[in-house]
């Protein structure tokens, strides 16, 4: 299994005269062969990863279509921490502030949340409790964006 770090880019959506990005980590058994992932859950081939979007980025796929968005691999890693490392370095304070980018928090997320994460019914009983939102939503069976689960809507 390898891990890549790709840029995806909307060719239909400009701010400033810049078209839109967002740039992230996908598992992948071959990077050089596009397996139809270009970002935040979404598979161009699967139009149930877009046709309800939760993030920004899925809105925007829904909005301009599959075609608009062309994805780039930038670097290819043998580990998944090498690669969240690499998109930490490049989704940083400055590269989320651009006004063209999609992505909404800082990068190297397979790192970061560490903190525990609790599921409460209506009455405030404690359900569950897991060691982070990537375990919590593997247990929910879930694919997330996290850049927007998290609750960063800035």
């Amino acid at each position: 299994m390898k891990y890549i770090v790709y840029l995806t880019t909307n060719t239909k959506s400009k701010i400033n005269g810049i078209n839109r990005i967002y740039v992230g980590v996908h598992q992948t058994e071959n990077p050089e062969i596009f397996d139809g992932y270009i970002g935040c859950g979404v598979y161009v081939n699967k139009p149930s990863s877009y046709r309800n979007p939760h993030t920004v980025f899925q809105y925007a796929v829904k909005k301009y279509g599959t075609d608009a968005f062309i994805r780039t691999t930038l670097f290819v890693f043998d580990n998944k921490h090498d690669a969240y490392e690499k998109e930490k370095e490049i989704v940083n304070k400055d590269f989320i502030s651009q006004s063209h980018v999609y992505n909404m928090i800082v990068g190297g997320i397979y790192q970061y949340p560490r903190n525990a994460l609790y599921q409460f019914d209506e009455n405030g009983k404690l359900v569950n409790t897991w060691n982070g939102l990537i375990s919590a939503s593997e247990f929910l069976q879930k694919t997330f964006c996290l850049q927007f689960e998290i609750g960063f809507y800035s």
